[in-house]
C-alpha cells in the first residue's frame, strides 16, 4: 500500500488496527483490477479506524460470514452472490466476499435435493491470491455434480475470472461488462529515501537472508525484488492453469489471454473467454433447461440401472460348459439331463446333492448286504465255497471263477473270515488252505510274470506249510 513523503510512518493505518478481525489477508497477493485496488487502499487510508471499529458489530459480522443460505428460485436454481473484493473472511474494511461462505453455500447447494441447480452472480474485481484457488476448486466440484453457471453483472475481473471460469457456461450481462484481468500482483515500497530525508536510519536485526524484506525505511534490494517476484510467478502459474482447465484452453492460448487486460464482454466472446452475453432471465431459462435435462437423464439411468440389476439378479441357466466346470466328476448323462432343463446355479446344486444322497444310500445298503452274507457264512463256522467244482484231467476238484477276478474273489473270502474274528494274516492262510486253486490264481493274477508263475507252483506247497491258521 501506498503513502506518500510527506505523510511518511513506519506502520500503515491498517497494520496499527491490531484489533480488526482477519486484518492480516490485506497484506499477501492480490488477484485484482488496480483500479479497484487503488480505490480500496484510499478509502482504508482515509478511515477514522477508531469510529469505523466502534460503529461496527463484529459479532454480527463474523456470523454473516459463517452464513450458508442463499435464494432458490421456483424452479429450484440457488443463487449465490460473488460481490465486492474476494477475500478468505469477511472485512468490515472492505465488504466484499468472503470466499469460505461461497465456499459453504456451494456444498450446502449441491447437498440440497431441492436445488436443481446453480448461479453464480459475479461483481467482483477480484480479491486475495488466499482463498481463490480452493474456491475455483470448489465451483468445479459443484459443476460436476449439479448443472452450474456463471453469470457476470458488469464486473469480473481478476481472481472472480479464476472461479467464474469453472462453471459450465459463462455469460455477461452485455457488451459494455468488463472480464478479464488475468494476472497475480503485490507492492512493495521502497521508503529508504524518505526516512533518510527524515533524517532517520532504519537497522534490521534478522536471522535469514529475506526476512524482514521491504520493512519500512529499508532500501529494497534486487535479490528481495527477484524473490517476491518468483512467488508472484508461482501463484500466476497456478491461476493461468486453472483458468485453461476451466475454459477447456490450450495452455499456451491461456497464457497470451493472461497479459492483465480486462475486456469488454463481447470481446471476451471472441477470445473465448465468454460464452456469450445475455439477460439474467436469458441465463436463468438456459439454466433451468439444463437442469430439466440433467434430471430427466438421471431417472432414466436410475430407471436402467434397476431394470439391469434385476436383470442381473434373474437366475441365469447353466451351459454344459458351466455344469462340467462346477461337477468334473459328475456324468456325461447327468450333466446333460440338467443342461437340457434350462437348470440354474442353485437348481443345479441341489439336484447334485440330490444325486449324491442317492448313490450314497444305494452304496450303504449294498454294504449292508454284503455284511449280513459274510456274516451268515461265518457263523457256519468255515469258508463258504466260492467256485464251483469241475472235471479236471486228473480228475479232482479245480478253482472256476464266480466273478470272473480271482483277486477279488479271494479279497471277498479272507474278508468274510476277518468278520469272523480272525486277523489279516491268519484269514489269508485259512482261504489258501481250503481253496488252494483259487490261492493260485489269485498269485498268479498279481504276479503275472512266467518265471514269477513257475516259481510259486514249485514253491506253493511249502509256504503254505509255514503258515499257522
Amino acid at each position: 500500500m501506498t503513502t506518500d513523503d510527506r505523510d511518511f510512518q513506519f506502520t500503515t493505518p491498517i497494520a496499527a488496527a491490531a484489533d480488526l478481525p482477519y486484518v492480516e489477508q490485506y497484506f499477501g497477493f492480490w488477484a485484482v483490477l488496480e483500479d479497484a485496488f487503488r480505490a480500496a487502499v484510499d478509502r482504508v487510508q482515509g478511515i477514522d479506524l477508531h469510529a469505523h471499529v466502534t460503529a461496527q458489530n463484529l459479532d454480527d459480522l463474523a456470523a454473516q460470514g459463517r452464513s450458508a443460505e442463499y435464494p432458490t428460485t421456483a424452479s429450484g436454481v440457488a443463487l449465490i452472490d460473488v460481490r465486492g473484493m474476494m477475500m478468505k473472511h469477511a472485512s468490515s474494511l472492505s465488504g466484499g466476499t468472503s470466499t469460505i461462505r461461497v465456499r459453504r453455500q456451494l456444498r450446502a447447494a449441491v447437498r440440497d435435493p431441492d436445488v436443481a441447480a446453480i448461479l453464480l452472480r459475479w461483481d467482483s474485481p477480484g480479491g486475495t491470491v488466499a482463498g481463490t484457488m480452493d474456491l475455483a476448486r470448489e465451483i468445479k466440484r459443484a459443476a460436476e455434480q449439479k448443472p452450474l453457471f456463471s453469470f457476470v453483472e458488469d464486473l469480473a475481473a481478476s481472481a472472480a475470472v479464476w472461479g467464474s471460469s469453472q462453471a459450465d457456461r459463462v455469460y455477461a450481462n452485455n457488451s459494455t461488462a468488463l472480464y478479464g484481468s488475468i494476472g497475480t500482483y503485490t507492492m512493495v515500497e521502497d521508503s529508504s529515501r524518505a526516512a533518510e530525508a527524515l533524517g532517520v536510519r532504519v537497522h534490521v536485526i534478522k536471522a535469514g537472508a529475506f526476512k524482514a524484506a521491504g520493512a519500512p525505511g529499508t532500501e529494497i534490494t534486487d535479490d528481495q525484488l527477484a524473490e517476491w517476484q518468483r512467488l508472484i510467478d508461482s501463484a500466476n502459474d497456478q491461476f493461468v492453469a486453472g483458468f485453461a482447465e476451466g475454459r477447456g484452453l490450450d495452455l499456451d492460448r491461456a497464457r497470451q489471454l493472461a497479459d492483465g487486460r480486462a475486456h469488454p464482454a463481447a470481446a471476451a466472446v471472441e477470445l473465448g473467454m465468454l460464452d456469450g452475453v445475455q439477460t439474467f432471465e436469458e441465463t436463468l431459462a438456459e439454466l433451468e433447461s439444463a437442469a430439466a435435462t440433467t434430471r430427466r437423464k438421471a431417472s432414466a439411468m436410475t430407471k436402467d440401472t434397476i431394470e439391469t440389476t434385476a436383470e442381473e439378479l434373474k437366475p441365469q441357466a447353466l451351459t454344459i460348459a458351466e455344469l462340467k466346470a462346477m461337477f468334473p466328476n459328475a456324468s456325461a448323462e447327468f450333466v446333460l439331463e440338467l443342461a437340457e432343463k434350462g437348470a440354474t446355479r442353485e437348481q443345479a446344486q441341489l439336484a447334485r446333492i440330490a444325486e449324491l444322497e442317492a448313490e450314497a444310500e444305494a452304496k450303504e445298503k449294498a454294504h449292508a448286504e454284503e455284511r449280513e452274507k459274510l456274516q451268515a457264512e461265518a457263523n457256519k463256522g468255515g469258508v463258504a465255497p466260492l467256485t464251483k467244482p469241475a472235471a479236471s484231467a486228473a480228475g479232482g476238484d479245480q478253482y472256476v471263477d464266480a466273478s470272473g477276478d480271482p483277486v477279488a474273489d479271494f479279497d471277498a473270502a479272507v474278508r468274510a473270515q476277518v468278520a469272523a474274528g480272525k486277523n489279516r494274516i491268519q484269514a489269508a492262510a485259512t482261504v489258501a488252505r481250503a481253496h488252494p486253486d483259487l490261492h493260485v490264481a489269485f498269485l498268479h493274477a498279481t504276479n503275472p510274470t512266467r518265471l514269477a508263475g513257475r516259481l510259486l507252483d514249485e514253491k506253493y506247497d511249502n509256504d503254505l506249510d509255514g503258515v499257522q491258521s
